[in-house]
């Protein structure tokens, strides 16, 4: 039902304003943390915490396998632009021309990407179980650190023959920023250990209570501000987030600095919008 529903979100955010049957676009954040969703945990439940280790191993060797051109597919370009890899090829066997539905920017979202992403949350599960059946104390902290430590060091080296690649999702993308993660989780472990009624502890539980929410409102409102334009004087029309940046940002601090600072507000909007939610203590689950 969690999968289902994050995949209809997905769906209804990523084709936003025209849902089209024959130019539905299959891709997005939501839609693939839907799939992974549904994928670990039928992993999980049905071959235990043991095989679960086996599987994510085995899921990163086929990654290997495919873009590394290993003997099962054999022929396959060796290149890693968009559009022009192992990756991009094996969707274009396997799907033909349903492809074009699969991704963005001339990258397809299929079977490599997804299945790097069924292995990273494989990781995040593993992290997971391991606090929350080992106790909670600096042991637990060390070792999530030092996993981290060690996937980082490995997934860089593995980058000298795959490419660190977020949209082909590649094993050494999935090694490099599970290692990250686990160094932040084992920090935020230790803040939330240390200083559990504090002021960042309590930044935090205000997003993850309604995580969701904060994510969806975020994506939507850029969706429908994008849709519109506006008059900007004598000049052409722009769409609504432009005109925004332009008038209030870049006319005194332009370039990136004033991106990230419009950047930061609109953050900061979607985040008074989940607190307003947290103060009255209205929390959407699914």
């Amino acid at each position: 039902r969690r999968s289902f529903i994050l995949v209809l979100i997905s769906l209804v955010l990523v084709n936003f304003p025209s849902y089209e049957l024959v130019d539905i676009q299959i891709h997005g954040t939501l839609f693939r943390i839907g799939v992974c969703y549904l994928a670990v945990s039928l992993i999980y439940y049905g071959l235990g915490q043991k095989g679960q280790y086996v599987t994510t191993l085995l899921l990163m060797s086929f990654q290997v396998a495919v873009l590394l051109r290993g003997p099962l597919l054999e022929g396959l370009d060796a290149t890693f632009f968009p559009g022009d890899n192992p990756s991009s090829s094996l969707d274009s066997l396997v799907f033909g021309g349903l492809v074009v539905h699969l991704g963005e920017g001339g990258v397809s979202q299929g079977i490599v990407p997804t299945v790097g992403a069924v292995a990273s949350t494989s990781i995040g599960l593993l992290a997971g179980v391991y606090l929350r059946t080992t106790g909670r104390g600096r042991v637990q902290i060390y070792n999530i650190f030092f996993a981290g430590v060690l996937m980082v060091i490995v997934g860089t080296l593995l980058g000298a023959w795959i490419p660190i690649s977020k949209p082909v999702w590649t094993p050494s993308y999935v090694l490099l920023m599970g290692g990250l993660s686990l160094l932040l989780l084992s920090a935020f472990y230790w803040i939330g250990n240390k200083w559990s009624r504090g002021i960042f502890s309590k930044i935090l539980e205000v997003a993850g209570t309604n995580a969701l929410i904060f994510y969806v409102f975020a994506q939507s409102m850029q969706k429908i501000l994008m849709f519109p334009r506006v008059s900007s004087g004598d000049g052409p029309q722009s769409r609504i987030p432009y005109h925004v940046y332009e008038k209030l940002f870049a006319s005194w601090l332009p370039g990136k600095p004033g991106a990230l600072l419009y950047a930061l507000c609109f953050l900061m909007f979607s985040y008074a919008v989940v607190y307003w939610l947290y103060r009255r203590r209205i929390f959407v689950k699914l």
